[in-house]
């Protein structure tokens, strides 16, 4: 965005943390590890580029799909007892007619109203990790100098940001890191380099346990 535009919107390029020469020098230009080493798995590495796994936050997978699991057994359930009803009433194995006419209708609207907010909503949630795994992968491409972030199209598609706009999350210039935070290494791209309206930050590899890991 223009400067115009950025004061427009009232977006400064500071927080409780960050001076205006942070934000604006280079991390990409000066060396900060003397081991560098990847702490996770890559899938490509070569001349060319490193893609490696995006894993913020993957120290939670398997939670959504349990969650899934469960909110399914209310239509699973109602369509066994809806099925279980009809099938007494057909064949006439019972003289509570009335009730299991009640019990049918009952199951039969549960079924179709939760089937339908499973289908129509809650296929957004349980979309990302049901009987999948998905990862979220990062490239850094040394011909082009530039980093793709590889995401599916409902989580906002493959966005592209020059390598030169890389800010580490993790640690500063005056040295200091999250220590101890049991973070993975993040990766800011601030507004005031990109010209988002927002800041893009990714998570890559595993979670590093001491600031030296965050350099390495």
């Amino acid at each position: 965005m223009k400067s115009e535009t950025r004061k427009k919107l009232k977006m400064g390029y500071i927080n409780a943390d960050m001076t205006l020469k942070e934000v604006q020098k280079d991390y990409t230009q000066e060396s900060v590890s003397d081991n560098p080493r990847p702490i996770g798995p890559y899938y490509a590495y070569n001349d060319r580029y490193l893609e490696i796994r995006g894993g913020m936050f993957e120290n939670f997978r398997g939670i959504l799909a349990w969650i899934s699991l469960l909110i399914f057994m209310i239509p699973v359930s109602s369509a066994y007892n809806s099925i279980y009803c009809f099938i007494l009433l057909y064949n006439h194995k019972t003289d509570k007619i009335a009730g299991y006419t009640t019990a049918f209708t009952f199951f039969t609207f549960i079924f179709l109203v939760s089937i339908y907010l499973c289908i129509r909503y809650f296929r957004y949630i349980y979309r990302f990790e049901l009987f999948t795994i998905r990862h979220i992968r990062v490239r850094f491409n040394r011909v082009t100098r530039q980093v793709y972030i590889q995401r599916p199209k409902y989580c906002g598609g493959t966005v592209v940001f020059k390598w030169e706009h890389i800010m580490p999350s993790n640690f500063g210039e005056s040295g200091s890191d999250m220590g101890g935070t049991n973070m993975v290494n993040l990766m800011t791209f601030h507004p005031y380099k990109t010209g988002f309206p927002v800041a893009h930050s990714v998570g890559i590899g595993k979670n590093t346990y001491n600031g030296q890991d965050y350099k390495d």
